[in-house]
């Protein structure tokens, strides 16, 4: 019981999951890599295996990316 008690704890403090290292070095935005980062995070707490959260973290990042740059959206 504390064992899930922990895990759960680490899931909603965003410890749990991250992106793999190789998928965050070609995320070239890190704006929509932090928005994905958070998708996949609600994924897991909500349950998901690890390959749907890849998959969320994959879509989310692809729609933000693509959304910023149809509606000409510039950070500064």
């Amino acid at each position: 019981m504390r064992i899930c008690i922990l895990i759960l704890a680490l899931g909603i403090a965003g410890c749990a999951a991250e992106p793999r290292l190789d998928q965050r070095s070609r995320a070239s935005d890190p704006a929509c890599a932090d928005v994905a980062a958070a998708r996949m995070r609600d994924a897991m707490i909500n349950g998901a295996d690890s390959k749907m959260q890849q998959a969320i973290w994959n879509d989310a990042y692809k729609n933000c990316v693509f959304w910023k740059n149809k509606s000409g959206f510039v950070e500064r």
